[in-house]
This record gives structure tokens, sequence and C-alpha cells, in this order.
């Protein structure tokens, strides 16, 4: 299928194919997500993203092969999915990948349950924000941001007073400095 549709630029063609897709077996899941870290051209993710979402409408747990992947651009990939699939087992599924090996996928995850406005998620960003990787906890402390977060400034204050902070990327610094402000500015109102 992806060779036929790098063989060609019709339009046409190429919405048959995302019809095609969608009318596959829902066992056919797992085969597609893992081509989804092989997926080069601009229109074949998205595309193949919308099928395998269509396939799993009734059932989110068909995507656990693409979390479970050790290839990072196939979790990358499932995570859009699960975001727009938005029921609590997509949830679910999106909370467990918070814990994922891989630093940029954890991001990612946080970043869609944040899309999301996951409930209880106030707690998870707090819990990212001590995560070991710095763009992680860029990501946790830019959640604190969008959403208001009991105890988010004491978490936030003990990351600007730890040792290693003024080594940290710079990012992350403003970051930590833009939430302390806000939530400085919205105690106040």
């Amino acid at each position: 299928i992806v060779k036929a549709l790098r063989s060609t630029e019709e339009p046409e063609y190429w919405a048959m194919i995302g019809s095609l897709l969608k009318l596959l077996n829902p066992s056919t899941v797992g085969n597609l997500l893992v081509l989804l870290g092989t997926l080069k051209e601009e229109r074949e993710l998205p595309m193949f993203q919308e099928a395998i979402q269509h396939l799993c409408e009734d059932n989110p747990e068909r995507l656990q092969v693409g979390l479970d992947s050790q290839d990072e651009m196939v979790v990358l990939g499932t995570l859009p999915i699960l975001e727009r699939l938005a029921g609590p087992d997509a949830r679910r599924l999106l909370v467990a990948v918070l814990k994922h090996a891989m630093p940029n996928v954890r991001k990612h995850a946080l970043l869609s349950l944040t899309r999301m406005n996951a409930p209880d998620l106030g707690e998870r960003i707090l819990e990212m924000i001590g995560d070991s990787n710095g763009g992680v906890r860029t990501a946790a402390i830019g959640a604190c941001l969008s959403i208001p977060i009991e105890d988010a400034q004491s978490a936030i204050s003990r990351v600007l007073s730890h040792a290693e902070f003024p080594q940290r990327r710079r990012e992350e610094q403003v970051k930590v400095l833009q939430a302390l402000t806000t939530n400085q500015l919205q105690r106040l109102m």
C-alpha cells in the first residue's frame, strides 16, 4: 500500500486508499502501527493515523502494540490517535505512557493529556515536574501555566531551589520563572 501511495500524486487515489484502510479488519491494527515508524511522506502519517483511529474507536486497547514498541516514531505516532479517541480507556493508556523509558515519549504523552484536560491531571503534572529529563520537566512546568494546579507553586519552587537549576537548560529556567510569576499574579487577583 505504501509503495503504491508513493508512486502517485492523484488525490482520488490517496482518498481511495484512505477509505480502504478504514475497511481493514481491526486485527490488522498492530501491523498498521508498526508502519507508523516508516512513513516518510507528509500525507502518509495522518492517513494511517486516521484509519487506525477508526479501527480502534470501540477498543483503544488495540493501540497497546504501538505504545509497547521500541521504535520511538511508532510510539509518538500512536499518541495523537489516543488523544483524539479521548475516552477514559485512551486516557488510562496515555497515563501509563508517562512512565515510558524514552523521555521524548513521556513529554509528548504529558502534552497529549494536557490538551485533553484529563481528570486528575494536576497530580500527574506535579509528578512530572520531578522527572529526570529536562524536556519532560519543562513540559510539565508549561502545563502548570495552562491548568490551575493546587500545590504547583511549591513543586516549581523546589525546581528553582535545586542545586543544579543554574546549569539547567535556559528553556526550563524561563518556564519555571514564568510559572512562578503567573501563579503569584493569579493569587493577587
